[in-house]
């Protein structure tokens, strides 16, 4: 098997509070210090994760747009024209107040999966990743696939995932 992946190492966690939320990005808040153009993946349930980039920070609090846009967010497809003459229209907002959190850590680095179950993957990377770090894979559009390094050796490391991966959905939707 050989199947090009993104590896995105995460070098810390940080919980977040959702105040709201469009089918493009969403405004949160943060005990963590991020930069405008930082990348993140978010999860409201450490099995699924949406990329996005930070946009906007003032204080503790920050905008993100995601890298692709939601499915559904109950904001519909209207739009807000707001009510300031300055207001450029925008989708909708979904007021929330709801715990998440955050994925952080250095740009991704190129990979390829060698060999694939179930419970993990074997991949070739570059070296820089070490043994109890978690992880998230990418392959090709879709979703990041969560793990943590068990083993590593001279460019290859040994992923267990967090979720049972889908083999067959996985092969056969990969570019």
């Amino acid at each position: 098997m050989f199947l090009d992946a993104s590896i995105y190492p995460i070098d810390f966690f940080s919980d977040v509070v959702i105040h709201n939320v469009s089918a493009n990005g969403f405004m949160g808040e943060a005990d963590v210090e991020l930069t405008v153009g930082e990348s993140l993946h978010l999860t409201l349930d450490d099995k699924a994760y949406q990329a996005a980039t930070v946009r906007w920070t003032e204080g503790q609090q920050f905008g993100a747009s995601f890298e692709s846009p939601l499915a559904r967010t109950g904001a519909g497809d209207d739009l807000d024209f707001g009510t300031e003459d300055d207001h450029k229209p925008r989708q909708k907002r979904v007021n929330l107040r709801i715990p998440a959190r955050l994925c952080l850590g250095r740009p991704p680095q190129p990979g390829s999966v060698r060999n694939l179950s179930q419970s993990g993957m074997l991949l070739e990377t570059d070296p820089g990743l070490c043994k109890g770090q978690h992880i998230l894979v990418k392959l090709g559009n879709r979703p990041p696939v969560a793990g943590r390094i068990q083993w590593h050796d001279q460019g290859r490391i040994g992923v267990e995932s967090a979720e049972p991966i889908g083999i067959l959905s996985l092969v056969y939707s990969s570019d």
